[in-house]
């Protein structure tokens, strides 16, 4: 669980523990992986999925040329991408 490696991290950097800590670091990079974004659409009847990043749909390079497509009409029009980071 990620929030267990950072509560743990800050311990360690709270305690001066930076060895602790780098080790730490490293197992949390190793052990969390953040799972893909996915979404669901229906059309016509027939449930869609889409994952972040995937590119095995065989019309992927068209899909995401329209999203791009899509996103930069959005800006233009002063619709801005909600990014919490």
């Amino acid at each position: 669980n990620g929030a267990v490696y950072s509560l743990l991290c800050n311990i360690y950097a709270a305690c001066e523990r930076w060895e602790d800590l780098r080790e730490m670091r490293r197992k949390m990079d190793i052990a969390t992986k953040k799972t893909p974004g996915c979404s669901l659409i229906e059309v016509n009847g027939v449930a869609h999925e889409f994952v972040s990043g995937d590119k095995s749909h065989l019309q992927s390079e068209e899909i995401y040329m329209k999203l791009e497509e899509i996103a930069q009409e959005s800006t233009f029009a002063g619709c801005l991408p909600y990014t919490p980071e």
